[in-house]
């Protein structure tokens, strides 16, 4: 009977290590496989990602020469906005509780606000004949785009540090 017991001891441990292993395992082929399956070179790996987290058009994205960058301008700016604002508020900031001043809370929907006009005014202005405020541009899309970053990481830095029970 002490033998089963032993036997079920190594198991109960052995099973942990060998899920993480596994684990591992499949991660490691499935990168693999990824890499074998993308385009070659370092821009057809970031050319891959960017088709799978923007639309890519190419009248709304920044070139380098001829070539496309892998995401059109809004995207580069929120995730730059939102690289930033963590990496900002990381160095700066000390873990608080509670929702931001009102003054902030108030800039940050101006900037939302900001992205949602300016995303709304650029969709139309795909339509021939459909009314738009503004004639669109990358560099606008660019800092709506960034505004839009900095509130993400606002609440993303918020959600990843605050107390349980708090904001």
């Amino acid at each position: 009977m002490q033998t089963s017991t032993t036997w079920g001891q190594a198991l109960r441990k052995a099973l942990p290590l060998t899920g993480k292993y596994l684990v591992l395992c499949l991660v490691g082929l499935l990168l693999v496989g990824w890499l074998l399956n993308t385009p070659a070179g370092l821009l057809g790996k970031a050319d891959a990602i960017g088709y799978a987290v923007c639309h890519r058009i190419d009248l709304r994205s920044f070139h380098l020469g001829e070539r496309q960058v892998p995401l059109c301008a809004r995207c580069s700016g929120m995730y730059l906005g939102a690289m930033l604002g963590l990496a900002f508020q990381a160095l700066t900031s000390r873990r608080r509780a509670g929702m931001p001043p009102r003054g902030v809370l108030v800039f940050l929907g101006v900037l939302v606000l900001a992205f949602g006009v300016d995303g709304v005014n650029s969709y139309l202005h795909l339509f021939p004949g459909a009314p738009s405020l503004y004639e669109p541009g990358n560099l606008l899309r660019l800092l709506t785009g960034t505004g839009m970053g900095l509130v993400i990481a606002l609440v993303l830095y918020r959600l990843s540090t605050r107390p349980s029970g708090g904001w």
